[in-house]
């Protein structure tokens, strides 16, 4: 299964580019004015109360591949992920993965892997999918869910062997 987001981060472009436009037009109007004690740049603040929501929100491109014998998980911002150093890229081995959960909070949704390690201890990984739609993330949990059964069957007939 794939998913990738990619198409709707033309949106986000758009948005920033507003917001930067909307910042330097509040600059301009407390410059023209004059009094720069007395006046509060209201749409900075704004500005900057959006940034935050949209930088809480996660990355807005994601793109999922279970398609052969690696799982692949890619979440990135384009523009702003070398400044927040938020790009993720996450390559394994199907037969590694053990579970998931998806936590859902207000206007962010965060993937939890759980991965076998060398050691043959669990390491955890942390994936923010705000970008996705409803129907997007019961498709991944499936996916998700369809490899992590058969890694639960292939571990319980290899100790059947035993």
């Amino acid at each position: 299964m794939r998913l990738n987001t990619i198409k709707r981060y033309t949106y986000y472009r758009y948005i920033y580019l507003i917001l930067i436009l909307a910042v330097g037009f509040d600059i301009l109007l407390i410059n023209i004015d004059g009094s720069i004690g007395n006046q509060t740049p209201v749409i900075t603040i704004l500005v900057l109360a959006i940034a935050l929501v949209l930088i809480y929100r996660g990355n807005p491109v994601f793109r999922y591949d279970s398609d052969g014998e690696v799982l692949i998980l890619d979440s990135k911002e384009p523009i702003l992920g070398g400044f927040l150093r938020s790009n993720k890229l996450y390559e394994f081995p199907k037969r590694k993965l053990i579970g998931f959960r998806i936590i859902r909070w207000p206007l962010r949704k965060v993937l939890i892997l759980k991965i076998k390690s060398k050691e043959a201890k669990y390491k955890t990984l942390r994936v923010v999918i705000s970008s996705l739609k409803s129907s997007e993330v019961r498709d991944l949990g499936r996916s998700l869910d369809s490899v992590a059964k058969a890694n639960k069957k292939l571990n319980l007939d290899e100790h059947d062997d035993d």
